[in-house]
């Protein structure tokens, strides 16, 4: 039977947004931030640390912007929990994730072995390759896992922070190279295999967005083109992928992960390489040399910070505003996304699907760091603090506010699994309160019943910064 997506009116009770140090009240027509991730090293190619936003400026589409804050990504553990609490931040949770796509969907058929071998070759090169994990797009458009990501691959669990898998790798991409050995003959029509490539890599975004602060994607690939001939097509009419193209960016985006092309060799079809680095803030197409980029992306991960800025109302144009970065600082310089889409459209619909993929993943996602526990009672209450080091809070004078979107997932003991609304959470407060807020975390406080309830979730996503977080909240033990 398929779940149903509202609670029952006995589990939940309507939504105590207000607590201790925020005011009630949704307040209305908050500004809209506009987040980005930058890289930034030193004269030495060092990542560059201590930046504030002193360090930077910024202009979109040639405006100069002032920015709203400035943090290092990622920032050290905070949230410290009682017992009978839960956090979703664990002892590893901050450091960087880096993934190589070994891409054989687009590669000649008699040079997938000869790719594959010299994957191996160049991981092999890179220390320290812990929270490196490796996967191989399969001729029929699968994401075949060499090294798959922690608790995102059903009936496997690898070892955060095993530097010497790839020790063990012959045999692990020998085994990935049997599971996607399937031929791609000649007639597979182009734009299908355009279309599994951007499936699969969205797929792999999605899978990576549930690990904090910047992560690298290095795509080893012969690329492929963002638009089809009519005298290619069956129809006669020229395909041109853009718009499927721009929603990857988005995806990259929200995931906080910039794309690092390593191209296979010149083969007409690099259009694609090109743009994606572009747009995520990745660097450009780089011929075979898979160790320098995998360093270049651990580098950038680990010396990056999240910026943002509020525009004016007027700057939701729907179109595509470039942005330009730079670093006060001398000898230090930055990288990021060439621009962003201005879309008018607040884009609530993607949120909740944001949302939707943290919960479908048994592993917390710790990008926002949460608390919870249920408090005991005559009338149990669910009780969360959402950490603010990680949400974009706007600055309007001497008050701040935040913009959060919030759904709980509850798993019945019959098994089904039921979902809330998108719960909007936009508290203000002003300099009085600033300092428990910033102390303690914005509070969600929901009376909850807990009998026949097997697991109860908390999903939060801000839609300042684009960076979401969940919560598997332990259940009190039953008399």
């Amino acid at each position: 039977m398929r779940p149903s997506l509202r609670l029952p009116a006995a589990l939940v009770l309507p939504v105590l947004v207000a607590a201790q140090g925020v005011p009630p009240g949704v307040p209305k027509g908050l500004p809209r931030v506009v987040s980005l991730t930058v890289a930034a090293t030193d004269s030495k190619g060092a990542p560059a640390s201590g930046l504030t936003e002193a360090d930077f400026q910024i202009t979109d589409a040639g405006k100069p912007r002032s920015l709203s804050f400035v943090r290092p990504v990622p920032e050290p553990l905070a949230l410290a929990v009682a017992p009978g609490q839960s956090t979703n931040r664990t002892t590893n949770s901050t450091r960087p994730v880096t993934v190589l796509l070994l891409d054989q969907l687009n590669a000649a058929v008699s040079e997938r072995t000869a790719n594959a071998n010299h994957a191996l070759r160049e991981l092999s090169k890179v220390p320290g390759n812990g929270q490196v994990f490796a996967f191989i797009l399969s001729s029929e458009g699968r994401l075949v896992p060499i090294r798959g990501l922690p608790g995102t691959v059903p009936g496997k669990s690898e070892t955060d922070g095993d530097d010497a898998w790839t020790a063990q790798g012959a045999a692990m991409l020998e085994k990935g190279m049997r599971d996607s050995a399937r031929i791609r003959t000649a007639s597979l029509d182009m734009s299908m295999r355009i279309q599994w490539t951007l499936n699969a890599l969205e797929s792999l975004a999605n899978q990576m967005a549930v690990f904090p602060g910047r992560k690298g994607l290095v795509w080893f690939s012969a690329g492929m083109p963002l638009s089809i001939a009519p005298q290619v097509t069956s129809t006669g009419a020229t395909l041109d992928f853009t718009p499927q193209l721009r929603h990857l960016v988005n995806t990259f985006d929200r995931a906080a992960t910039s794309v690092y092309p390593v191209r296979l060799g010149a083969t007409g079809e690099e259009d694609a390489l090109e743009v994606v680095a572009q747009l995520t803030g990745g660097v450009p197409p780089g011929d075979r040399d898979i160790a320098p980029t995998l360093r270049q992306a651990i580098s950038d991960a680990r010396g990056s910070y999240q910026l943002a800025f509020l525009p004016p109302d007027d700057n939701w144009d729907g179109g595509f505003h470039k942005l330009r970065v730079a670093s006060a600082r001398k000898g230090v310089r930055v990288r990021t996304k060439a621009g962003y889409y201005a879309f008018p459209d607040a884009g609530e619909a993607e949120v909740a699907e944001s949302m939707r993929v943290m919960l479908a993943n048994p592993s917390d996602h710790p990008g926002i760091r949460l608390r919870g526990e249920i408090v005991a009672g005559p009338k149990p209450r669910l009780s969360v603090r959402i950490g603010t080091a990680d949400i974009a809070l706007a600055r309007q004078g001497a008050r701040q506010a935040a913009q959060l979107r919030l759904v709980l997932s509850i798993t019945m003991s019959d098994g089904r699994v039921v979902l809330s609304p998108v719960l909007r959470i936009e508290p203000e407060w002003g300099e009085e309160q600033a300092a428990a807020v910033l102390k303690d975390g914005i509070p969600f406080d929901q009376e909850i019943a807990t009998v026949g309830i097997d697991k109860i979730r908390v999903a939060v996503y801000d839609r300042g910064s684009g960076v979401g977080g969940s919560l598997t909240v332990p259940l009190p033990s039953q008399p």
